[in-house]
């Protein structure tokens, strides 16, 4: 069995450079800013897998009971249905 080693890098981009070199075979970090940094400096030359290994939540936060809650939810809701999301979505990550 080949022996694994974890090297660390200072930012994405060092580190898919290193991958695009073939100094490395493989990185591991946040999909969506693995996406944008593949579509912005490394298109065609690396791709990202579909692969998910620990799904992150966001949430924005406002006080209990706040009457700001449910319009928020609702304009997020709005926003993600819409076409200008997923042109959104395609012009800083590529097709996803």
């Amino acid at each position: 069995m080949k022996a694994s080693v974890i090297k660390f890098f200072a930012d994405p981009e060092a580190c898919l450079s290193a991958l695009q070199k073939g100094r490395i075979d493989a990185v591991v970090y946040d999909r969506p800013l693995l996406l944008w940094q593949v579509h912005e400096r490394f298109s065609g030359s690396i791709r990202v897998v579909e692969r998910t290994f620990d799904p992150q939540a966001y949430a924005i936060a406002v006080p209990q009971g706040s009457a700001l809650r449910m319009s928020i939810n609702l304009a997020l809701l709005d926003a993600i249905r819409s076409d200008w999301w997923q042109e959104t979505l395609h012009q800083y990550l590529g097709p996803t």
